[in-house]
């Protein structure tokens, strides 16, 4: 029998992907845009230092120690950093071809695998446009947009199957375990909610917390009793 620890390891892993995973089925219906035409006369060119942004995304949150904690890491990415590493173990398995650290014609090494990873997973977690992680990561906006392309690509070719599907007795057990908890005993649904203005909401969340309403809310459900 699975111990408690293990149901909230499995709930806290859906919880970590199912945003993400509801702009998937979304962002799965789009078609792909023209590629790259190569080098426009005229166009401003900006010599960004990659592997500086490499260094500096390794040494935030990946060195050990890193100069940011889980606590950080979570906040950023919107996940832990145990899922993060799953998923680039799985997408350079997926498609070495890409999200493996290659050079270009020059021989000069291009973006690494976790600037490619963190810049997809930023624009999902805060909602906010390619231009906006420019200078933290030192890529362009057109390679963002293409990493993102690629991330939601591979999540859906490599994890669909397991989490974009009716959930089974065992994630709905888990599921209901984990809100019976919480004082919610059978809950596995909402009847209706509703939106609260958040008005102490951190500026770093607005992005993610601000839709139609024109300020950060947060929603609050009528939830279903199945017994």
């Amino acid at each position: 029998m699975a111990s408690s620890s293990d149901d909230d390891d499995s709930a806290d892993e859906v919880e970590d992907i199912a945003c993400a995973f509801n702009l998937l089925r979304l962002l799965k219906k789009r078609k792909r845009g023209r590629g790259h035409r190569g080098s426009v006369l005229g166009r401003e060119t900006i010599p960004r230092p990659i592997q500086e942004g490499a260094e500096r995304l390794q040494k935030d949150f990946f060195d050990d120690p890193p100069i940011y904690g889980p606590c950080f890491f979570r906040r950023r990415f919107r996940m832990r950093k145990e899922l993060f590493l799953r998923i680039e173990e799985a997408l350079l398995q997926y498609k070495p071809t890409y999200f493996k650290q290659g050079r270009d014609c020059t021989g000069k090494l291009g973006c690494s695998t976790r600037q490619k990873l963190a810049a997809a997973i930023f624009m999902l977690a805060s909602g906010k446009d390619a231009f906006s992680f420019d200078r933290e990561l030192r890529i362009g906006e057109s390679t963002i947009l293409e990493a993102l392309h690629e991330f939601t690509r591979g999540i859906v070719h490599v994890f669909g199957k397991k989490y974009m599907r009716s959930p089974n007795q065992s994630t709905l057990n888990v599921v209901a375990n984990r809100c019976e908890a919480r004082g919610f005993p059978g809950m596995l649904g909402s009847l209706d909610c509703m939106h609260w203005v958040w008005k102490s909401c951190p500026s770093g969340w607005k992005g993610q917390y601000k839709g139609h309403q024109g300020e950060p809310t947060v929603i609050l459900e009528a939830v279903a009793r199945t017994r």
